[in-house]
């Protein structure tokens, strides 16, 4: 049902459709704004496309060429092993797509692993993001990114936003002393 579904979403947007469907499933895409309901297909000719149906914010279809693929990562979505987020090269922000169940999910990611052949390899090394933080290269910002990234934290996603912890520099005090005004 949902590889038709596809080929009609495929005609709506005037996508070429020279290529063939791998693999089609109802999915949603997770924004700050809210879900967005459609469909995602695979196709052979390197294309993870996403196709919104239902509370729709994109002008166009969301295609995710597999060779501009920089990382990608399973996701908990809604405390469920549900999720993908996907990061390109040249693009400012991630795609976090859900899917409608784990089998769906591990087809895409079995599909990203064996043709997204431009991915970072240890982009999610725990141990090499450490060693370089100790070492100076990386900043705080990037060292707390990272562990939110690998801890399924996505500003793509309002229920797991990045958590940022306050910095106390002065342990010598009995209380804390907060210097900023918060109440303007």
């Amino acid at each position: 049902m949902a590889e038709s579904l596809v080929k009609a979403a495929l005609a709506k947007y005037q996508i070429a459709n020279e290529s063939s469907i791998l693999f089609a499933c109802i999915a949603k895409s997770i924004t700050a704004e809210g879900p967005v309901y459609g469909y995602v297909s695979l196709t052979d000719n390197g294309y993870l496309n996403f196709f919104p149906v239902v509370n729709n914010i994109y002008k166009e279809p969301i295609q995710i060429r597999f060779s501009n693929i920089k990382a990608f990562i399973r996701y908990r979505y809604m405390f469920r092993h549900t999720a993908i987020e996907v990061w390109e090269y040249n693009v400012p922000h991630s795609t976090l797509i859900d899917y409608y169940d784990e089998n769906s999910r591990e087809t895409v990611y079995a599909y990203l692993k064996k043709y997204a052949d431009k991915v970072l390899i240890d982009c999610f090394n725990r141990e090499y993001f450490a060693s370089l933080w100790v070492q100076g290269q990386l900043t705080n910002f990037e060292y707390l990114m990272f562990l939110n990234t690998i801890a399924n934290r996505s500003f793509n996603d309002l229920s797991q936003y990045p958590i940022f912890p306050w910095i106390i520099s002065d342990y010598s005090t009995d209380g804390m002393i907060i210097l900023a005004n918060i109440c303007r």
